[in-house]
């Protein structure tokens, strides 16, 4: 009986239901107050501490972090051969700058809502560069869906310029994070 106890224990059985949706929800929930707490921080530090200069600043932060924790993770494991010709990576790696530090500068001039609308339609450009550069094919509730997307978009934009004064308003915003979206779907 002990012995059976011990293999239903470490094969997983007689485990109940609730634990995987526990952990499900445990990082969903983590996922999300941690993405939350860097979005505060992020309006924080660039429109508090820099007095909404220091956009490029905090990317540059946060591109040597990104670096020290590559080379933590590549030094941990052997290299693997590189499969893409070494320009592919540089075009890659110059996309993400310009898509980090607009989207970053972007929030000097837009209110956080906002700012998380617009990067969260990033569907659409890659729909788009799919389609006509990538000539992929999608059905016609990809194009409905991102359609209905971008007219919750312009209805939100435009309610945000009748209703938010002037000086949190600001154009400017929308297209460095316009342009953000169009780097990050390259």
């Amino acid at each position: 009986e002990a012995q059976r106890r011990r293999v239903e224990k470490t094969s997983g059985k007689g485990r109940s239901l609730l634990q995987p949706a526990f952990g499900l929800g445990a990082g969903v929930l983590g996922v999300l107050v941690l993405y939350l707490t860097f979005g505060a921080l992020q309006e924080w530090i660039i429109k508090l501490q820099f007095k909404n200069s220091g956009g490029w600043f905090v990317s540059l932060v946060q591109f040597m972090l990104y670096t020290l924790f590559s080379i933590g993770q590549n030094s941990s494991k052997p290299r693997a051969k590189r499969k893409a010709p070494f320009s592919y990576y540089l075009i890659l790696g110059f996309l993400q700058v310009l898509c980090m530090g607009l989207a970053n500068v972007a929030v000097q001039y837009l209110n956080y809502p906002t700012h998380i609308l617009f990067k969260s339609a990033t569907p659409i450009p890659s729909l788009l560069f799919g389609a006509f550069y990538q000539k992929k094919r999608y059905g016609v509730i990809d194009y409905i869906s991102t359609l209905a997307m971008l007219a919750g978009m312009a209805i939100f934009v435009i309610q945000d310029a009748e209703t938010l004064p002037a000086y949190l308003f600001n154009i400017h915003g929308f297209l460095l994070v316009s342009i953000a979206l169009l780097a990050e779907a390259a």
